[in-house]
């Protein structure tokens, strides 16, 4: 496969026709440290087949995901930020291997949850969501870290992430009313209370996404996963659990400060690099922070749906104030 954005498949593997299929998409670069654990995480909730972009990869992300028998490689040496950071290849993909289908579209370094996860697959999932009529299930990132310093928070592939990093911040997150759907955007956060707190970094990131969606011809996500064309949203909320704090994270942020390829030139990964050069033994973890214990935590926190159960819209979950 060519496409109009310049990248090429590089798997030989047959892909059927979609029917009850769930697919998840991807784009990657440089991730063969995370991947093996964010592939079984999707592995055990049912998802059947994944589409991944391999943007440039140095560090053997290709080879490895040739290996894996459920997933299709794309490969690109285009730039990252002249392809909307990577969503002009994963809009493309969507539409070709994805329309009619349920679609979950996340990174290298994040596992989908939902109420119940332990126990009903994403299969029975989307089954309650087509039976309330919802084409996309509305998230937010959840940032997980450990209980030492990042520099210091060893990792190797195939770990159980949650084992490392183990422990969140709870409160503190605000949703902003945009023109864009789904009409809003969460913020908050480990994230902004470490690296945006008093800075003149501009915004701290969007935690928001929609990243679950019954992909129809003509859907696109506009400004990655935070804002895409209107679709039904479901009732029901779920979490991206986000692996970014792990050994390599502050290399990781200054390489791609440099390359400047991510959204605003790379002002976020500027902002990460000048926090922790300042600060190298930074660890994240205060008096404040939570271990993860399951879904029904996150519930009752607020932070998530409490159940599976179809009620009126909720919108946000319910501990997100609004500003």
């Amino acid at each position: 496969m060519k496409t109009e954005h310049d990248f090429r498949r590089i798997d030989n593997k047959a892909v059927p026709a979609i029917n009850n299929e769930i697919r998840a998409f991807m784009v990657a670069r440089n991730e063969r440290l995370r991947l093996p654990a964010v592939l079984d995480h999707h592995r055990m909730l049912g998802i059947d087949r994944f589409f991944i972009v391999d943007n440039d990869s140095a560090d053997g992300t290709a080879e490895f995901l040739l290996e894996q028998p459920d997933v299709h490689v794309f490969q690109t040496r285009d730039s990252f930020s002249s392809s909307q950071c990577g969503y002009a290849w994963t809009n493309t993909l969507l539409e070709v291997f994805g329309t009619g289908g349920w679609c979950l579209t996340i990174d290298a370094d994040e596992q989908f949850i939902y109420p119940d996860y332990e126990n009903v697959n994403i299969h029975a999932l989307c089954d309650i969501l087509d039976r309330s009529g919802s084409r996309g299930l509305f998230t937010i990132f959840l940032d997980m870290y450990s209980d030492r310093p990042i520099r210091d928070t060893s990792y190797r592939p195939g770990d159980v992430l949650m084992d490392i990093c183990p422990f969140f911040d709870a409160a503190s997150y605000r949703c902003v009313n945009t023109e864009n759907f789904p009409s809003l955007q969460v913020y908050g956060g480990v994230r902004e209370r470490v690296f945006w707190n008093g800075s003149d970094g501009g915004h701290p990131p969007t935690l928001s996404q929609v990243p679950l969606v019954r992909w129809q011809r003509g859907t696109r996500y506009l400004l990655c996963r935070h804002a895409m064309t209107p679709v039904p949203i479901a009732p029901i909320t779920g979490v991206l659990l986000h692996y970014k704090f792990l050994f390599d994270f502050h290399e990781r942020a200054k390489r791609e400060a440099g390359r400047g390829e991510h959204f605003a030139g790379g002002r976020e990964y500027k902002e990460y690099a000048r926090v922790l050069d300042r600060e190298g033994s930074l660890c994240l973890k205060t008096d404040q922070s939570f271990r993860f214990t399951g879904s029904a935590q996150l519930g009752e926190m607020g932070l998530m749906s409490r159940s599976l159960s179809v009620g009126p819209g909720i919108g946000a979950p319910h501990q997100i104030r609004s500003e």
